[in-house]
């Protein structure tokens, strides 16, 4: 099942009506959604009996503005009008090829910030007296959810931004992110003058997101009119293989006591809060929390992004089958990073004769001394509990939680591995990840991958990032600001931009006694408040000497700082 929403900007003219119908019976489509036709009822009906034998329901334009229409296939889709008002049109569909009924609206948002209220106020009532989550509400909305979302022009107020943010979140929809592109309205113009927005758009209830489709939207390249149509697509999901084990922290006694004991609901309750929790991983959900339903919610959300549906091939074309989709990531890491390709820098030992040594022979002896038990315990809890885990599908909050037992045989493990340098094969498996680079990812190498490493190796490597922290000073430079406890890259920025902006001072100025100073502001060792200081002292400095035309430097004028801690002027 496909539905197309569009802004088609007016059906009054022969040729824009004809060219529309034409493009519209390129794409195979079984709803379309149309606003601002500008049609009174009797040519918007004239205009739906020349569409194919097409049914459709329309609401008439005031005077030249506004005009809504729903057309679908009669073949595929029984659909009933319930409500039609200027700004929105409500009706209940039936799809006939998948079986799935559900509640459409087709929106049109109108301009001024009072009336957008008005709207999204109707429409919520409107859903909520309703109780069903099986819900779509798609247009042209007139309104964006963030800044990322218009490109060019002025700001747009805040205020619209949040009603509508306030609108999508109060009705737990989800909106559905097109593959191809980021906006849906273009004013024409080119270069600096160019304004483009996505105004256009469609938003799903939860029941979509935990349904046996795949919702996938498209823009379609039409320039008929200034807006283009967005097209949204139903498809089967393919039938994944079962999951990999997850330890989600509770035992058979438990279970066994949750079925037997009823008493004990809030505590049934509580874990089942916290198994949503391992598998939704954001940082505002706590312990506690309600399990609401915009809590499973963010959980189908998370899952439904996760989703790779479409992908382009090396030749650059789209491919949507799952197979061929696995094929295309397993060859692209085996091109990445597999057997034969040796990425290690080799350095020579005219490299290493010019390196000097910072670690010590007491130094290296602290290194690899054997471990303790109280080492590899600190290490364990020092982990975060909930992480993602790695192949084995153990979390780190399970050694936590069963550390008394299994303790030992986890310190064996990491002295066995520190004594001959290796481990079982396995332990060094980890899954590859995807994260998307940017909104739309067409290929591979739109993507980023991260490793998720068992457990048990983020144990050992805790351990050896334990001991090494003492040494940390001695081994990185003043320079290295990244990647260290107590220094930030933001110094190093600043830093740089402070001596550019020195430089291009010092050349307007045609200073050259100003060394010295751009020293002070690359010594990462002080603070860059403590170097500002400095500078506006020496600047004071120098100020005082060129007003009294003497050599020394009169503090008279100044407030001093006593000893003790006092200050007097």
């Amino acid at each position: 099942m496909k539905i197309i929403t569009w802004n088609v900007r007016g059906l009054s003219a022969p040729d824009k009506k004809r060219l529309i119908k034409r493009a519209l019976h390129r794409v195979d489509s079984d709803i379309v959604l149309l606003q601002e036709t500008k049609l009174c009822l009797d040519k918007a009906l004239s205009f739906l009996h020349s569409y194919n034998n097409w049914e459709g329901f329309f609401h008439e334009a005031r005077g030249t503005a506004g005009g809504l229409g729903v057309m679908w296939n009669p073949h595929n889709i029984k659909m009933t009008e319930l409500e039609s008002l200027e700004y929105w049109l409500f009706g209940a569909v039936r799809s006939l090829r998948e079986n799935v009924t559900f509640l459409l609206i087709n929106v049109y948002g109108l301009i001024k910030i009072e009336e957008k209220a008005k709207v999204w106020k109707d429409i919520t009532q409107k859903i909520d007296s309703l109780n069903n989550d099986r819900v779509s509400v798609a247009g042209d909305f007139n309104a964006l959810l963030d800044l990322e979302e218009k490109r060019g022009g002025m700001k747009i107020s805040n205020k619209v931004m949040e009603d509508f943010r306030d609108f999508v979140m109060l009705n737990h929809l989800f909106g559905v992110i097109p593959k191809n592109g980021s906006f849906t309205w273009t004013n024409r113009r080119v270069n600096f003058a160019n304004i483009s927005e996505r105004l256009d758009r469609f938003l799903v209830g939860p029941f979509w997101l935990d349904s046996a489709f795949h919702l996938d939207s498209c823009i379609l390249p039409f320039s008929l009119s200034d807006h283009f149509p967005d097209q949204l697509s139903f498809k089967e999901a393919n039938k994944s293989s079962r999951g990999s084990f997850r330890f989600q922290g509770m035992s058979n006694e438990e279970f066994v006591r949750e079925k037997q004991l009823k008493s004990e609901l809030s505590k049934v309750f509580l874990r089942e809060e916290i198994y949503w929790r391992d598998n939704l991983r954001e940082c505002w959900i706590k312990e506690g929390d309600l399990n609401t339903k915009i809590f499973h919610a963010s959980i189908k959300a998370k899952r439904a992004n996760s989703r790779i549906s479409y992908i382009q091939d090396r030749l650059r074309v789209w491919q949507e089958e799952a197979e061929t989709i696995e094929d295309i990531t397993v060859n692209h890491f085996k091109a990445l990073l597999g057997e034969g390709r040796d990425n290690t820098p080799q350095l020579s030992s005219s490299m290493l004769d010019v390196i000097n040594r910072v670690v010590s022979v007491e130094d290296n002896e602290q290194l690899m001394r054997p471990f303790t038990l109280q080492e590899i315990k600190k290490a364990t809890f020092d982990n975060p509990p909930f992480k993602a885990p790695g192949p084995d599908g153990v979390t780190t909050k399970n050694f936590q939680k069963c550390w008394a037992f299994i303790g030992e045989d986890i310190f064996k493990v990491a002295e066995y591995f520190r004594r001959i340098g290796k481990f079982v094969r396995e332990m060094n498996n980890m899954v590859i990840v995807l994260i998307p680079k940017k909104q739309e990812c067409s290929t591979m190498m739109d993507f980023r991958s991260i490793s998720l490493c068992n457990s048990l190796y983020k144990i050992m490597s805790k351990a050896m990032v334990n001991r090494l922290k003492p040494l940390l000073k001695k081994i990185i430079s003043d320079e290295q600001h990244d990647f260290f406890p107590g220094r930030e890259i933001m110094d190093s920025i600043i830093l740089a931009g402070e001596t550019i902006h020195s430089m291009h001072s010092d050349k307007k100025q045609g200073d050259t006694a100003q060394p010295a100073k751009r020293r002070r502001k690359l010594d990462t060792s002080v603070k860059v408040e403590d170097a500002s200081i400095a500078e506006d002292f020496e600047d004071a400095k120098e100020t005082e000497e060129q007003e009294s035309g003497d050599e020394g430097f009169h503090m008279a004028p100044h407030i001093v700082a006593k000893d003790e801690g006092e200050v007097e002027s």
